[in-house]
């Protein structure tokens, strides 16, 4: 019995120590924000080799003696894919599930960043209230970039532009959205069947 008392106390403080402290969180939400970067990685390969198809498109398009020849369209595009790629929903589907992972993992640093910077005041800790701003610093601008990516990549889909011939590229899915910045941070439930294509 004597030995189950300390042990009890000891869990009961550490549930205690992760409450107040909330670092192995943190630690945590790092994890899984850098497991997220490296899918973002490897989801960034296959854009580029889509933008590259279209740019090899649009060259073999200036190269041919027809001066009447338009450059590849974005059904053109996506009908020259590898045989097994995502198909049109499912690609909607996969960006705004990233966009979503990045727009939840943004919101628990800024939960767990004002939890560290409240507790840092209470117990009058500027060690822990900088390490909380720093966090929620470090973290807003990568997850920031990473919803807009996916915002951009959806505003494709969905208009079906990809090329600056179509007018799909940044720029101009920033003149067609004067609201870009509350799309971005919108998780568009009610969107997860796919666009309507």
């Amino acid at each position: 019995m004597t030995e189950q008392q300390p042990s009890k106390s000891k869990q009961a403080a550490s549930v205690a120590l992760r409450i107040l402290l909330p670092f192995w969180s943190m630690k945590q939400t790092v994890r899984l924000a850098k497991q997220e970067a490296a899918k973002t990685k490897e989801n960034w390969a296959t854009i580029k080799e889509m933008s590259a198809e279209a740019k090899q498109a649009l060259l073999r398009g200036e190269g041919e003696e027809s001066a009447e020849s338009e450059p590849l369209t974005f059904e053109e595009a996506m009908a020259n894919r590898k045989p097994g790629a995502m198909s049109v929903d499912q690609l909607h589907l996969y960006f705004l599930r990233r966009k979503r992972a990045a727009l939840l993992a943004g919101s628990i640093f800024w939960v767990l960043g004002l939890i560290g910077i409240i507790t840092g005041s209470i117990d009058g800790s500027t060690k822990t209230i900088i390490q909380s701003c720093l966090s929620i610093v470090a973290a807003t601008p990568l997850l920031f970039a990473l919803a807009l990516s996916a915002q951009l990549r959806l505003w494709q889909l969905e208009t079906r532009r990809l090329s600056v011939s179509e007018n799909g590229g940044f720029n101009d899915f920033l003149k067609a959205n004067p609201n870009w910045l509350l799309k971005t941070l919108s998780p568009q439930y009610g969107k997860s069947k796919g666009a309507q294509l």
